[in-house]
């Protein structure tokens, strides 16, 4: 027999000798075998070698038959064969690092569902009913308060988080109405000297910066503000409450409303507010007390620190004092004297008839007359308290500027000069005898 492949299943007619089994050719009918994938291989063992014959049980019809090896090479039926051998050893049809990869896989979910499920075994009880309210008994840690309105179950009780506190309001767990959620909690309003600015102050306060303080300087803290003062005594101690009006009495300049003229004043009944020495409490507020010219009712009503009283109803200084308004405090100065400068007569004692003229009245009575001098009028002369008529005939004098007339003074009294005679009418005056003249040489009358 040929040593080559034989093709057994093909387009070619096939002989005698190499006709099929009918089994084979049921099988090649049904596509389990392919057209090209069934061989022989040629073999030198003839089938009555083997005695064929005998179990084809064709006896003496067959003279010679050939032994076929027959291949498969249908790859679908290869892999389903395989398959079913390695089931049938218990064995897998997949790669190492297939393998590796389910393995791996499959412990690690076993894992993850292990650890989920402790976790959820150390989890609180979760209630399924309604979330509870402030003050509601709760399972203790349980999830059962309503975390949404910051509630929470420390001790069996619904109760805020933190230091929040519950608004009946609201309805929920939140800062008061004097605090200010600050670095993860409420932290009060600022009171009177605390520091302020990321805290606001309490109401009535309000935030400064302190300048020129030992341990505050440049920060700010809370004050009261400027209709208030701090209240260190009583159900108010610590708080800003609203200034004192008149009378009331008062601890510290800070006390009164000292917007209203108002100050805090040691008085005979006490510390009180009252209106300072130059103002007067009108009903409302602390009013300038009239000055010299002004309408008043009663002294009180004047300036009485400028030496002011009411006099008819006019605020007046008194009669040896003058109203002085030419200095930036004006006030009652008392009258000038004799010889004085001045600018104004009522600045010269006139009750002693002293006047400021503006020009001099050429007597030296005693002291030469000047131009804006306290002096006396014309015909007076100064006698050391006042203003008097100059002496006529025979009275006596200090000096000559005494004496009226052309009397002159002699040895204390007024005489006529020379052998002058006085006469009192019709002229008052020192007059020669008649029939003479005066002569100047002889100081006589000749």
């Amino acid at each position: 027999m040929s040593a080559s492949k034989q093709r057994l299943l093909g387009s070619g007619k096939v002989g005698p000798a190499d006709a099929v089994d009918p089994a084979v050719q049921a099988a090649a009918s049904q596509g389990i075998y392919q057209s090209g994938a069934f061989f022989r291989d040629a073999s030198s063992v003839s089938a009555n070698d083997v005695g064929l014959n005998k179990v084809l049980e064709k006896d003496g019809n067959v003279g010679e038959e050939t032994f076929y090896e027959v291949q498969i090479e249908n790859e679908t039926l290869l892999r389903k064969a395989s398959r079913s051998q390695l089931a049938s050893k218990g064995q897998f049809l997949t790669q190492r690092w297939q393998t590796a990869l389910v393995s791996t896989l499959t412990v690690l979910a076993l894992a993850g569902g292990i650890g989920g499920l402790a976790y959820w075994l150390t989890l609180p009880k979760v209630v399924t009913q309604p979330y509870l309210l402030y003050d509601a008994e709760c399972y203790m840690n349980s999830r059962s308060c309503d975390a949404t309105r910051m509630l929470w179950c420390p001790a069996g009780k619904c109760k805020c988080i933190g230091n929040f506190a519950w608004n009946d309001t609201a309805q929920n767990c939140s800062c008061s109405s004097t605090q200010k959620w600050v670095n993860f909690k409420c932290q009060d309003y600022g009171s009177f000297g605390d520091p302020c600015g990321t805290v606001p102050c309490k109401s009535g306060l309000y935030c400064v910066t302190v300048a020129n303080q030992t341990f505050t300087t440049a920060q700010n803290i809370c004050i009261c503000d400027d209709t208030t003062y701090l209240e260190t005594t009583g159900s108010n101690a610590g708080s800003c409450v609203t200034r004192l009006t008149y009378n009331a009495a008062c601890k510290t300049k800070y006390d009164c409303k000292d917007w209203l003229g108002l100050a805090c004043t040691n008085t005979s009944s006490g510390t009180l507010c009252r209106c300072d020495s130059t103002k007067i409490w009108n009903g409302a507020s602390c009013v300038r007390k009239a000055i010299s010219g002004e309408a008043c009712t009663i002294s009180s009503d004047c300036d009485e620190t400028s030496g002011l009283s009411c006099v008819s109803s006019t605020c007046q200084c008194s009669s040896l004092n003058y109203w002085d308004n030419t200095t930036t405090a004006s006030k009652c100065l008392p009258k000038k004297t004799y010889a004085a400068t001045c600018q104004y007569s009522f600045q010269c004692n006139t009750t002693v008839n002293l006047t400021c003229p503006s020009t001099p009245s050429g007597c030296t009575c005693p002291t030469t007359s000047i131009a804006y001098m306290c002096d006396c009028p014309p015909g007076q002369f100064w006698d050391g308290q006042r203003c008097v008529l100059r002496h006529l005939f025979n009275n006596t004098c200090p000096f000559q500027s005494a004496c009226d007339a052309n009397l002159v003074c002699f040895l204390g009294h007024c005489i006529c000069p020379g052998n002058m005679l006085w006469y009192s009418a019709p002229n008052v005056t020192c007059a020669c005898p008649p029939s003479t003249t005066w002569n100047s040489g002889s100081n006589s009358c000749t």
